[in-house]
């Protein structure tokens, strides 16, 4: 039952999407094929390679950022002022 729920709806959101894309191909007015990027696929693939390199440093960056926080906490300045200091033994 919950299946149902999830793949209707992706389904029908995928075509949708695709035919809206593509309207004039709907219509027979003109075929897919004619109307194909002429994009090298060297440009693609270089296009998919900076994509992948700048997510990995983004995720990189996310996660060191992460591992920092957690070994550091944030002392809380009302924490501070209550922790003895050397000054206030004497």
């Amino acid at each position: 039952m919950v299946a149902r729920r999830v793949v209707a709806p992706h389904r029908s959101g995928w075509y949708v999407t695709e035919i809206g894309r593509q309207p004039f191909v709907v219509y027979g007015l003109l075929r897919t094929a004619d109307v194909a990027s002429s994009t090298p696929p060297s440009h693609i693939a270089l296009t998919l390679a900076g994509y992948l390199l700048l997510y990995t440093v983004l995720i990189v960056a996310y996660v060191t950022v992460l591992r920092y926080m957690s070994e550091k906490p944030l002392v809380h300045p009302a924490a501070a002022l209550r922790a003895p200091t050397a000054e206030v033994a004497r």
